[in-house]
């Protein structure tokens, strides 16, 4: 498939929206300047015609999280993701698909268009502040072949656009390659650098101030804050991101309100996956 975002030019691949009537987005994709999506394919999760696409999105789920024992049950989608939120992503229409994707994929036969893509955010109670509940691109199970250049991250990119959304909170696991695509979305602070009460107690809880400004650097093969230097600097803190040791240490300089710690865009870019991660503070500013 494509190696550029040219794609999202492409009508035989277009955006989609899951929303509940009553949960639709007044004026959507007004906050943010991001002019390139096209009109998305709006579905009702709960008009009978439309459980196929809904149910070939646990399908993607599986796929992309079995192995990690984090796969999410049917009830769970319903209700604590479609109910309050938004599912979005990528689809391509069905006669367009190569048929070795087809194969891997194996979509029901009466879906017209098939999702590649899923991202679910959920509205909390701060206007304006949302929750990443999930995050599937089909570029993490499908032959390269098959990759669909920057997928996950536009799909990710177009709910926020699409939903209005100024901040958003996410969790994900230190060791995760996805850490480097979530801090091109904003400044990603560490809101939690140990979460027990999570299935993976390793993980991290960020939150980020939305800025389209870092989208079009990513896609320009910019990652991270150009400026980052000028606005934060380094604090003395470090997380290894294999040690559970080093995790609780930051946890408890969190707690201990020394923060707030932010991740460099550009540092996690080129970091390894069990290597050490430098925290920073935001700069002070000198008064005139």
């Amino acid at each position: 498939m494509s190696t550029n975002v040219d794609w999202l030019k492409e009508a035989n691949l277009r955006p989609y929206i899951l929303i509940r009537k009553d949960n639709r987005v007044e004026r959507p994709g007004s906050l943010h300047s991001f002019p390139f999506f096209s009109q998305p394919l709006i579905l009702d999760p709960q008009e009978l015609k439309n459980a196929p696409f809904c149910k070939f999105l646990l399908v993607l789920d599986e796929f992309a999280f079995k192995s990690d024992g984090l796969t999410t049950p049917g009830w769970v989608f319903y209700d604590a993701a479609l109910m309050p939120g938004v599912v979005c992503g990528f689809c391509v229409e069905r006669d367009s698909m190569e048929p070795g994707l087809i194969k891997r994929l194996n979509p029901p036969a009466e879906l017209d268009w098939i999702p590649l893509s899923l991202f679910t955010i959920i509205p909390t109670m701060r206007l304006g502040h949302w929750m990443a509940h999930n995050f599937i691109s089909m570029n993490s199970f499908v032959d390269k072949a098959y990759h669909v250049h920057r997928l996950g991250f536009l799909s990710k990119a177009f709910g926020l656009w699409y939903v209005n959304a100024e901040y958003l909170y996410g969790v994900t696991q230190w060791d995760r390659p996805a850490l480097k695509f979530h801090a091109n979305y904003g400044d990603l602070e560490v809101v939690t650098a140990y979460t027990p009460i999570h299935t993976k107690a390793d993980s991290l809880t960020y939150r980020l101030k939305v800025d389209t400004v870092m989208w079009h650097a990513f896609l320009d093969g910019q990652p991270g804050r150009r400026d980052f230097s000028s606005r934060y600097v380094a604090s003395g803190v470090t997380v290894k991101r294999d040690s559970v040791k080093s995790m609780l240490n930051l946890q408890a300089e969190i707690e201990a309100n020394k923060g707030p710690f932010f991740l460099d865009g550009r540092e996690l870019a080129g970091a390894k996956l069990d290597g050490e991660l430098s925290l920073y503070r935001p700069a002070k500013k000198v008064s005139s």
